[in-house]
């Protein structure tokens, strides 16, 4: 039996989550998968981060991070600075759950409890800024704008549907916006009037799985998608494709992938990033892979 840590995020996206994590907990101990059970309750941003970074080896035998990609992104910061090498499981229950979603991690309690009770671990990669890690995207310009601002009370009452809301409400004033960058990596080194980038470590960017339909969470490499400035009407169709899931025929893009890049603004505008749906600083930005950073319960056939 194991010793086991759950990290919550109270205002998570999924209003009814605290009776699945109840279930879940009794789920657990009555099966004999835990037999010890500590919870720890955040209340302001990075208090997941820090109670994870002052963990010790060996305290706990697995950290469950309940929330979306913010909660998990944080305890899995904490877990790497602080070198404890404790596995994390996830119990997705936020607004945006990609890194669950990309590795399939189950979000109902009998499937999560006989995933704990198996315990397979996979060794995961994850992107680093500028001395930070993420798990899922890092996003710039529009991308990053909407994130940020499809936040509060609007998500927690329409969870993923505040993304395209805010979408909506942004697309007439973005599309006469671009930010002037310079992008340095050994597969793409160019200078860009574009309107966003993405790069994913989840295997696929904003639910298109087909665009880098070869990746996965330990092979390595970041996925980068670069959008040039075009017409409002080809945006928004070639961009609904994308949203979709559908191969992307946007011409003016380009996608790859890298070990390491670097951005940097040319006219020295104020231009944020986004990591894992929060803001995470501005421009310029060294991003890389590191490999095999963190170890993460998988359902059986993964690891």
């Amino acid at each position: 039996m194991k010793k086991s840590l759950f990290i919550l995020n109270p205002v998570s996206g999924r209003q009814n989550f605290w009776k699945d994590v109840e279930a879940v907990i009794g789920c657990l101990v009555l099966n004999e998968i835990v037999d010890h059970v500590d919870v720890i309750y955040t209340e302001k941003k990075y208090d997941a981060r820090e109670a994870a970074r002052k963990l010790k080896r060996g305290q706990y035998d697995v950290v469950v991070a309940v929330g979306g990609d913010g909660t998990v992104s944080d305890v899995i910061n904490g877990i790497i600075k602080g070198r404890s090498q404790i596995p994390v499981a996830v119990f997705p229950c936020g607004t945006s759950n990609a890194f669950a979603q990309a590795l399939d991690l189950p979000s109902q309690k009998e499937e999560f409890c006989c995933m704990l009770r198996d315990f397979r671990i996979m060794d995961i990669d994850v992107g680093k800024i500028n001395g930070e890690y993420f798990i899922s995207t890092l996003a710039g310009g529009m991308g990053a704008d909407i994130s940020a601002k499809a936040a509060g009370s609007t998500k927690a009452i329409f969870g993923k549907k505040a993304y395209f809301f805010e979408a909506l409400r942004s697309f007439p004033k973005q599309f006469f916006r671009s930010m002037k960058l310079y992008f340095d990596s050994e597969e793409f080194t160019a200078k860009s009037d574009t309107m966003m980038f993405y790069i994913s470590n989840a295997g696929g960017i904003a639910g298109n799985k087909r665009l880098f339909k070869n990746s996965t969470m330990n092979d390595g490499v970041l996925n980068v998608a670069v959008f040039k400035k075009t017409s409002p009407l080809k945006f928004a169709v070639d961009f609904s494709r994308f949203l979709g899931g559908r191969n992307m025929e946007y011409s003016g893009s380009r996608c790859f992938c890298t070990k390491k890049i670097k951005i940097k603004s040319l006219d020295g505008s104020g231009i944020y990033v986004t990591c894992d749906g929060d803001i995470s600083g501005c421009l310029p930005a060294e991003v890389e892979c590191v490999p095999k950073a963190v170890k993460i319960v998988v359902p059986g056939g993964q690891a």
